[in-house]
Formats: structure tokens, sequence, C-alpha cells
């Protein structure tokens, strides 16, 4: 064979083989390739609301006892409710005392579980069916509560939860009763008094309120009798600048002593929304998510203008008096306006058909025109939410968000 020969078949098996890759590489881009870019619709829920920094403050009654040398064993938590002449702590002389003060405090919480476990009147008119239902509404319950971080609902479902397992054991006839459990745990008690030396003193509350195990120095200053008769410039300079008085070593603990706490906070003067939104008598919704993932309705109860220094402060109060709430002082919260939930979509897939706003969907190789209404509309993308007609957008459609000739029914 010549060298030409061979040079024209070398040609041909290079053409050749050029002419498979690209054939086949089509094959492949034809199979992967869309001219259409698609993202998945999700559900989202967006919040109109402003920041804010302000302080809380109540009307408090500190509570001091000379305990030099002494332990003190708390009876009570932050924001337990307890009466006048009630004792909120007793001293004791050494540490071995208090811990077995605990356990029997533990062990009569116990008995008071089971005894309320094996009440006949409750036992005897569920069914097995009953009390699954039951628990698992209290398990959600419970789940809800660790998810807020409720310190007082998480204990509280807890106590509850056991509850209901006892009784299940006792109507699925694994346990007849607790009394032997009962009867032990009363010996354990009474062993544990015997090693128990009689308190050294007992601290008595004044009043009735809410008990906290700690003082902040802000106990005589931040009450709302002193700053509500403020202007807004020394009620904002209060809450940038105020130091708290020096806690004697004396005191233990206090009581807040109204059925309220209130929260001052300061707002800007030149939104018109505030002033119509924001009126004594008017309720509020805020979030302050230090303390608590929930949403409390709070009242307005004093707003101070002050239009010359360009300043706003607003009071606001709750009866909701949790621990943490007892406690807070310098806090951080949100006013939520308004609430809106819908489907995220891309503000690139908003489209208009017929005058008419919508997003297409993918479903296979068809497209499909789908009416939305727009609730909220962010930088890049919108929640909306869909109009009823024969096809409606749904979570975990798949939105078009770059393509041309879109159309209703166009199959790709």
């Amino acid at each position: 064979m010549s060298n030409v020969s061979k040079i024209v078949k070398s040609l041909l098996l290079f053409a050749l083989s050029v002419f498979i890759l690209i054939f086949v590489g089509y094959q492949i881009y034809s199979a992967v390739y869309s001219p259409y870019k698609t993202e998945t619709v999700t559900e989202l829920s967006h919040e109109n609301k402003i920041q804010v920094d302000g302080m809380f403050i109540r009307t408090e009654e500190s509570v001091s006892v000379d305990h030099d040398g002494y332990i003190v064993h708390y009876l009570y938590s932050d924001g337990e409710k307890v009466g006048a002449g009630g004792t909120v702590a007793e001293l004791y002389a050494s540490e071995s005392d208090v811990i077995n003060y605990e356990k029997i405090k533990e062990l009569n919480n116990l008995i008071t579980l089971l005894e309320e476990s094996q009440d006949q009147s409750s036992v005897l008119v569920t069914n097995a069916d009953q009390i699954t239902k039951q628990i698992n509404n209290k398990i959600q319950e419970y789940s809800q509560a660790v998810y807020q971080s409720d310190a007082d609902k998480i204990e509280q479902c807890k106590n509850e939860l056991q509850v209901l397992l006892n009784r299940r054991n006792i109507i699925t006839e694994k346990e007849t009763d607790f009394n032997d459990y009962i009867s032990q745990i009363k010996s354990q008690i009474t062993e544990l008094k015997k090693k128990i030396k009689t308190s050294l003193k007992s601290v008595y509350a004044q009043t009735n309120g809410n008990f906290v195990i700690s003082a902040d120095g802000y106990e005589n200053s931040a009450q709302y009798s002193k700053l509500s008769a403020l202007s807004a410039l020394e009620i904002e300079n209060f809450i940038k600048n105020q130091t708290p008085e020096t806690v004697s070593d004396k005191i233990i603990g206090k009581l807040v002593t109204d059925f309220n706490w209130h929260y001052v906070m300061m707002l800007p003067i030149d939104d018109k929304e505030y002033h119509e939104r924001i009126k004594v008598g008017t309720t509020l919704r805020m979030r302050f998510s230090d303390i608590s993932d929930k949403i409390l309705s709070v009242t307005v109860s004093q707003v101070v203008l002050d239009e010359a220094e360009g300043k706003m402060a607003v009071f606001v109060k709750s009866d909701h008096m949790t621990g943490k709430f007892c406690t807070a002082r310098m806090e951080s919260a949100e006013i939520i306006f308004s609430t809106v939930r819908g489907y995220k979509v891309p503000k690139s897939a908003v489209k208009m058909q017929d005058n008419e706003k919508g997003v297409y969907v993918l479903i296979g190789k068809q497209m499909f025109f789908r009416k939305v209404e727009i609730l909220f509309e962010g930088a890049d993308y919108v929640i909306c939410e869909a109009v009823n007609g024969s096809g409606t957008l749904k979570p975990f459609d798949d939105v078009i968000v770059k393509g041309t000739d879109l159309y209703d029914g166009k199959n790709i």
C-alpha cells in the first residue's frame, strides 16, 4: 500500500472517530440538557417586624437575712408564687442537710405522681386507646415545650406524661397499684428526716409575690412609677446609662409584687406606622428571643412622645410571670405587626399570562401555568399563595425560573 493510501486511510479513521465522539456527545447533551431551569417551591413565613432595645421594669422588694457562715436553701424557684408569711428559704449548717432535704422533696413529689396515677376515678373511665392518644398528645406538647425552651412547661409535661404512662400500666394490667412502692418511698423519707438537723432559721415573705433567687441592683430605680414620669430623652438615657446599685450580701432574693411586668423601649419617631398602630390600650405581638421563641401579646400602657428631641418611648405590660420574665432586665425584642405564610418563589419565576400573575411549573415533560397572588415581595423572591382553579401551585412543585417561549400546556 502506498504512502498516500495510508495517509488517506488514517484521515478517514480520524474523521470517523471525531464524528462518533460528536454524535455520542450530542446524544448525551440532548438527554441531560434542558433549555429550562427550575427551582423547587418551598413554604415560608415572613414577619413584618422591627427590632427594639429596652428594659424590663417591675415592682420589686428585696428579701434579706444575715446568713454569714450558713447555707441558704431555697424553697421556691424563680417566678414561683408565694403568699405573705410563706417560707422562701431556710438556713442550714451543712451541705448534707440541704442534699437530704432535696431528696425528701423529690420523693414527696414522686408519691404525689403515683397517687394521682392510681386514682380510680380517672383509671376506670379510661381505656387503652384513650390513654395511648393522651400519651401521644402529651409527647407532642412536651416536644413543643422543649423546642421553645420553656422550662416550666417542660417540667409540667414531664410529670403529666409520667402519670399517663403509669395509668397505662394499670389499665393494661401490668400493674395493679403502686401502694407497695409508695410505702417504700415513705420509709425512705422517714430515714432521711432522721439525718436532718432542724433548720437554724427560716426566711419569710413579707408580702404576696413571685419569688426570685437573685437581685441585680435595679430593684429601686427600674420601677414603672418612676420611669413613666420621665421624658422620652430621660428614659433613653436611663436605659443606656443607668448603673445598678451595689447589692448587699444580706440580700438573698426578691419578690415581684405586681401582677404585671413592664417593658420600656425606644422607637423611631419618623415612621407614621408606629404612631397609628402603637397607642395606649392597643395589643402588640412581641418576641423576646433570648428568653423564649414564644410570641406574647402585650398591652401598651403608655406612650411618651418628645417631638422636639425626636424620641418616642413606649411602655408595654404583661402578666406572663414565668421565671425568666421575672429575672430579665436589659433585653432586645421584636414587635411583629403581621405574619404571612405561603410559597417561596424566585422573582424570575413570576410571569404574566392574560393579565394574571402566575408561574410555570414543569411536570414531567410538560409545563403548566399556575395563577398566584403575591403576599410579600423580597429582594429576589416573593411569598405567594395559590389561586383556586383547575390547577394550583403546591409545595415541591418545580417552577421555571429561566427559559423562553413559555405557555400553558407546552410539551418540551
